[in-house]
Formats: C-alpha cells, structure tokens, sequence
C-alpha cells in the first residue's frame, strides 16, 4: 500500500486509534475523548481507510482488534508518548545543580573591570557552571551566531563619527547595560590639570586594529578645527593605557581602563566626547532559554552594581 504523507493525516486520529485499542468499544473511546458517537465512528472509518484495515471488527454484541490493530498498539503509545514529550513545559532551570560551560564574549577592558564580578555572582548560585570568556572581534558576530558565544558586553558605537571597524549586530537581541564614559589617562603625577592648549600641544596613543594614525577622536577634532599628533597605535585600551602610564603620551579611553590599570590619572576630556551605551547582546535562539536567561540576570546584576559602586 502507498504510504500517506505525514502532512495529510490528522495526527489527532491517533489519540482516537488509542483509546479505542484500548477499550476495545468506539462509544467508549468516544466518550473518553468527549466526541460524539458518530464524531467517533468517522475517525474509525477515516484511520481504516489511512490504514489499510478495518482494525475493530464486530464479534458477537462487541469489537475486537485485528492482528494489524494489535500491532499497532505499541507503536501508538510511543507516538503518543514521543507527541508528548515535544509539548511538554521545559524542565526548569536549577542554578544550583547546573554544569557545563557558559560562554560570554567581552573586550579586554571589559573583562579586566568586570569578570571577577561576573566569576562571583556566576558561582553565587551556580556553582558548578564553568565560565568561559572569548574575546570580542570581527569573527564575534559569526561566532555568536554558531552558537560559540553565549552573551556578550559590547559599545553601541552609534554616537561616534563614522569608523570602518563596526559590525553589523541587527540579527542580535540588543539591550542596554551602562554608559559607557571617556577619559584623558596621563601618567600618575604628570600632569594638575588638562585644557584644550595643553591637550593638543601633547602626543597622543589612540587604539587602531589597522595600524592606523587617526581615530574616532580625530573625527571629534577636526569638527572642531583642531589637530593633535598621534605618536603610538595599538591593538587594545588597555595596551594604551599601560603605554601611556610609562611614557610622556596621553590617551583618551573608556573610564574603566583607568580604574583596572595602575600608574594612571584620569582627566575629564577638554572637548567633547558622547558617551556610548554598552550593550547586552545575544542571538535571538538563547532569549526565551532558561540557562542563558539566568545568565543575562547575573551578567547584568555583576555589572551595573560595579558601575554603580565607581559612583560612590
């Protein structure tokens, strides 16, 4: 017999082949199931002709299965039973059992303010989850949708001038975290203060992963109709910063460099700088998932009560 596609069958017929098997009577599986009796005798005659059998044949005042009918029974059960387990709830995410890995994206300076906090507030509750930081880059928003990445921190760098180092992030769920702030770092003890004469008169470290002379604060200048020299580019904040607490240069960089790299004071910017939201993102497929939800809920607890605690 040609087999029926799976689209064309009623895969309720099932629940109706089952109870009939299983009380051997058509008004009795009707009225387990709420149908009406002829409601119940059009689901045999549709399952006989689906079938190829007449799988409940009159015996004296009653009905018996056939062999294909009793064959089927066990079939049936684990179909019902597969059906069911494909609806049923998730099982509920328990932090305090929970093992494996958890994998969350950070750029450098984020990871030297943040991951201790992340690493406690993780173990708090869950503390047999692994937690395993991958740095950001170009690659991130292939790894993120491979599944490689978890969750990561990254800057909506929205408000800055035009740079050729953004990624597209559309596919992702985007949600804010901080704000993030700019500061001049100098070397410890080498400069009182910081105004606009001064700050251009200096040679300056910008962060450039093309080797580049000219970064976003350029941009910001040259609106303005200024210039500046820029001496050294490097790969990452913190590598400027570490180059800037050893040298004469300055350095404009996220407030949380200066507060994980020793050696360094922090001037409020002679000109303006927009601050950048920093962002929680994560692939769609991870947003309604209990593991990576509880994830996000420590991720961000970690973070903005550490950003909070640089405010008192």
């Amino acid at each position: 017999m040609e087999r029926i596609p799976l689209r064309d069958l009623d895969l309720n017929l099932l629940l109706v082949l089952e109870r009939m098997l299983a009380r051997g009577s058509v008004s009795a599986a009707a009225a387990d199931l709420g149908l009406s009796q002829p409601a119940a005798s059009r689901a045999l005659q549709r399952l006989r002709e689906a079938l190829g059998d007449p799988l409940l044949v009159r015996v004296g005042r009653g009905m018996v299965p056939t062999d294909r009918a009793r064959e089927l029974a066990g079939p049936v059960q684990e179909a019902l039973a597969a059906v069911g387990r494909v609806f049923a709830p998730p099982v509920a995410f328990d932090p305090s059992t929970a093992t494996g890995d958890l994998v969350v994206g950070l750029g450098d300076e984020v990871e030297a303010a943040f991951a201790d906090a992340i690493a406690r507030a993780l173990w708090l509750v869950a503390p047999g989850i692994d937690l395993r930081l991958r740095s950001l880059g170009l690659h991130s928003v292939d790894e993120g949708r491979r599944g490689l990445i978890d969750l990561a921190i990254t800057p909506d760098l929205g408000p800055l001038p035009p740079g050729s180092d953004r990624v597209d992030l559309s596919e992702f769920v985007q949600r804010p975290l901080y704000s993030r702030r700019f500061v001049v770092a100098a070397a410890a003890g080498r400069l009182s203060a910081l105004d606009l004469s001064s700050y251009l008169a200096a040679s300056h470290a910008i962060v450039s992963f093309q080797a580049g002379g000219r970064g976003f604060v350029d941009e910001l200048l040259a609106a303005a109709g200024h210039r500046r020299r820029v001496a050294a580019s490097v790969t990452s904040f913190r590598a400027a910063a570490r180059l800037v607490a050893h040298t004469e240069l300055l350095a404009v960089v996220p407030e949380e460099v200066v507060r994980t790299t020793p050696g360094l004071d922090a001037f409020a910017p002679p000109f303006a700088v927009p601050e950048l939201p920093m962002l929680l993102i994560w692939h769609p497929r991870r947003t309604a998932d209990g593991r990576h939800r509880f994830l996000r809920e420590r991720v961000r607890q970690a973070v903005t009560e550490r950003v909070a605690s640089w405010a008192r």
